[in-house]
C-alpha cells in the first residue's frame, strides 16, 4: 500500500507541476512584453501570479 500511496503522490505532483510551468513560462513571456506594452493592472496581476508561483516552489 504504501508503494501506491507514493506513486500516487509522484503521479499527482507532476499533474499539477506541468500546466503551472506551461503559466509560469507564459506569465514570464508576457512581463518581457514581448507581444506589447503592459498597463499598470496587467503588470501588476501578473506580477501577483509570479510572487505566488515563487512563494509555492520553495517546498
Amino acid at each position: 500500500m504504501e508503494e501506491f500511496h507514493q506513486r500516487w503522490l509522484a503521479v499527482l505532483a507532476h499533474e499539477l507541476r506541468t500546466p503551472l510551468a506551461t503559466i509560469a513560462g507564459f506569465t514570464e513571456f508576457l512581463l518581457e512584453e514581448l507581444p506589447g506594452p503592459l498597463n499598470s493592472r496587467q503588470r501588476e496581476k501578473l506580477l501577483h501570479i509570479q510572487k505566488a508561483r515563487d512563494s509555492s516552489w520553495k517546498y
